[in-house]
């Protein structure tokens, strides 16, 4: 695999981290967590839509109306995510609750990749996929003991 990638994969998770601590402040600022989350997904659109429409390559859409229901989530996750991390991220500070943000992906990972959810390839739960979730969740627990 691409070493790229990887480092991808952090830059996204540094990314998560700064978009947490920003949009906390931002809340301290607005006051009220829904239009915090509002401000930040409306910002958020208005970059992909450059994106899109000044990509050359063009993204095809297709016909809207044959899209699976669930594919249509994604952004109402994105809202859960965003509003539970403003409500939180002020009162269990940021690395407690990136461990346990952190546990709970793999906790999802490690499903989607056992039984191939979501597109993902097949990957069998393995006792050192186990011993590496335990780790994490010992890790967030003893951050928490802090």
């Amino acid at each position: 695999m691409p070493f790229m990638y990887f480092v991808l994969a952090m830059v996204a998770g540094f990314a998560a981290a700064t978009q947490s601590g920003v949009n906390a402040q931002l809340r301290t600022e607005v006051g009220n967590s829904y239009l915090t989350a509002l401000i930040s997904f409306a910002t958020g659109t208005v970059a992909l839509s450059m994106l899109y429409w000044f990509n050359k390559n063009g993204i095809a859409a297709g016909p809207v109306a044959k899209i699976s229901w669930y594919k249509f989530t994604g952004g109402l996750l994105g809202v859960v995510f965003v509003t539970i991390i403003l409500n939180i991220a002020h009162r269990i500070g940021a690395t407690t609750m990136f461990s346990f943000v952190i546990a709970g992906q793999l906790l999802a990972a490690i499903l989607f990749d056992h039984f191939g959810l979501l597109g993902y390839q097949a990957h069998p739960v393995s006792v050192w996929r186990i011993i590496g979730i335990l780790l994490v969740v010992a890790g967030a627990i003893i951050i928490l003991k802090n």
